[in-house]
């Protein structure tokens, strides 16, 4: 990854650029941001810059042997750690180095969910390790290869787990000498406040649409109008509207699951809700909570619809359809209550709770505030 194939965000990487040509480069950044805004990609052309044995005015020099070891995330002083669902086959973030290479060289803004289901394991939740953070001590310590620089890139500092992050503290604060951290992170309140002050934050944006629809145009097969259609859906996620055009015309899995659920709470099915949720309870726990964070936008769509008009929503197709009918049941008086339910749901979802009790629980109270 260089600057150059990074969509959008040029402040930050005009920030980064003239900061390492100046010779003020932090010893530890967190790059802060959605996901699906760049800010993964951007800390492997960061690292990239930082590594080059002749960095240009606007990016690495593509040639120089650094250049060439960075293609294959194979550089010897770049080192990088990410949440793995623990088990027997992967009980540390090196056991998996393999897989991860392939998936970030093949789709540099993936997703916490997509890097779960390319790991096989979607049923539990995924976390970076105290052995992880003895690997990260261990391998810092060693003498740079090139002479220069050495990166660790940590994704996803939230999956620390409260002994691995402690154990990374004294480092991070005295690394040793041209030593950089890249932390990336999505959800800054639950990263340990320890870590974040020992940071300095670059915080980024969602895409705007422009980007993300000029990004489709010209590297899927999807034609103008298609490209921002699905760029005003994705809410500046990268991610998230390169797997639309890839989906072609087929329904997103989370609108299907979600129009099924909403039926059967409005009709208060009982039995209909119990065959749902035992359907629901056997999926990972992201894609549960990402079900549940896909309610919360609809939600928030039917009331934009219902205040200034389908033109404003930012959804199309069968989902624009489903809401403009769904709306006349979200209303000011209920609004705050469903979301807040929801809110709560993702946020046990992600302390483990029992999906079957929670969810089931969850659409008693759908059943009642729908016909509030």
């Amino acid at each position: 990854m260089f600057f150059n194939d990074i969509y959008g965000q040029e402040a930050v990487k005009e920030r980064l650029i003239r900061g390492a040509k100046e010779g003020r480069v932090s010893h530890a950044w967190l790059f802060l941001g959605p996901e699906g805004c760049g800010h993964h990609p951007m800390a492997f052309a960061y690292a990239r810059y930082l590594l080059c044995s002749d960095p240009g005015e606007t990016d690495a020099c593509k040639t120089c042997p650094s250049c060439r070891q960075v293609n294959q995330l194979a550089h010897p002083d770049l080192h990088f750690i990410y949440p793995v669902i623990l088990s027997p086959q992967n009980r540390s973030a090196g056991d998996a180095v393999a897989l991860f290479r392939k998936a970030m060289l093949q789709q540099p803004y993936m997703s916490l969910e997509s890097w779960y289901q390319t790991l096989g394991e979607e049923k539990k939740q995924g976390v970076i390790s105290v052995r992880d953070s003895d690997e990260v001590v261990k391998k810092l310590r060693l003498k740079s290869f090139g002479g220069g620089y050495k990166v660790m890139i940590i994704w996803r500092p939230e999956m620390l787990n409260l002994a691995a992050g402690n154990k990374l503290l004294k480092i991070i604060e005295e690394p040793p000498s041209k030593t950089v951290f890249i932390l990336v992170g999505e959800q800054p309140e639950h990263i340990l406040a320890t870590i974040r002050s020992r940071t300095q934050t670059v915080r980024f944006q969602a895409l705007s649409e422009e980007v993300v629809a000029q990004a489709l145009e010209t590297t899927t097969q999807v034609g103008s109008e298609e490209a921002r259609t699905i760029a005003r859906c994705s809410e500046g996620n990268m991610h998230l509207a390169l797997q639309r055009a890839r989906q072609g015309n087929k329904e997103p899995e989370h609108f299907l699951r979600f129009r099924e659920w909403m039926r059967i709470c409005f009709k208060k099915d009982v039995k209909g809700a119990i065959r749902w949720v035992d359907e629901i309870a056997g999926m990972g726990r992201e894609k549960q909570k990402l079900l549940l964070v896909y309610g919360m936008q609809i939600f928030r769509e039917c009331m934009i619809g219902n205040y200034t008009g389908e033109a404003h929503m930012r959804i199309s197709g069968s989902e624009l359809d489903f809401s403009k009918g769904f709306a006349r049941f979200i209303r000011s008086s209920n609004l705050i209550p469903l979301t807040e339910a929801f809110n709560d749901a993702a946020y046990h979802i992600e302390r483990n709770a029992n999906p079957r009790i929670l969810f089931l629980d969850l659409s008693f109270k759908v059943f009642r505030l729908l016909h509030q």
